[in-house]
Order: structure tokens, then sequence, then C-alpha cells
């Protein structure tokens, strides 16, 4: 109700929502959420990653990449800490997977950074 009553939604307003949402697990709110944002235009790289880091933590990394593919097609580029969060994921998991987006990483024109490479470690 307190969302409501606030006279200007903008993207940050809708990130603090989102984010709460998320973190209290409430995926289906929080895609609600993101789907009236995304009617409006209130998105940005950090709504996306805050979609993806909440899937990432419950183990989705197929929603993740899914809301990676979802940015792309707005129009958004991912950015080191969408890479670093999928980075971290994949480390967890082991395995390759970390270096093939390390190299995704590379090929959209990003650097690995120092957190990049801590993950790595």
């Amino acid at each position: 109700r307190v969302f409501e009553a606030c006279p200007e939604q903008d993207t940050c307003l809708y990130n603090v929502l989102l984010s709460a949402y998320t973190v209290g697990r409430d995926m289906a709110s929080a895609e609600k959420l993101l789907s009236r944002a995304s009617a409006t235009g209130a998105v940005d790289v950090a709504t996306y990653n805050t979609m993806i880091k909440a899937h990432l933590r419950l183990g989705d990394v197929g929603r993740a990449r899914a809301f990676v593919h979802t940015m792309r097609s707005s129009g958004l580029a991912p950015n080191s800490v969408t890479f670093n969060e999928l980075i971290d994921a994949a480390a967890a998991k082991g395995g390759a997977a970390m270096w093939e987006v390390v190299d995704e990483m590379e090929a959209c024109g990003l650097k690995p950074n120092s957190i990049t490479c801590s993950i790595l470690l």
C-alpha cells in the first residue's frame, strides 16, 4: 500500500520493492512487479540483476539465464555485476562452466575485475 501511495513510482522505487520481494523469496510477487515496471519503462540493469541474483540463490540457473536474455532483448546490456553473479553460481557448482561465463563476459566487451578474480580464486 505504501508503494501505491508514492506519487512517483520510478525505477529506484520499483527496484527497492523488487529487492524486498526477492529477499523474502516471494518470486511470484517479484515477477508480477517486474512485469508492471517493464510496462511503464521503469527497469534498468539493476532491476534484472536483482532477478538474476534471486534465481541463482534459489538454484535456478536456467531462469537466471532467461533474465539475461530478457535484459538484452529490452535493449539493456549485462554488466560486470551480472556476470559476476553468474560466475559465482557456476564456481559453486565446480567445473569449467565458470570459464565459459568469463568468455561470455569478455565477448560482451567487459573485462574481469577484482571481484571476478576473487570469485575465480
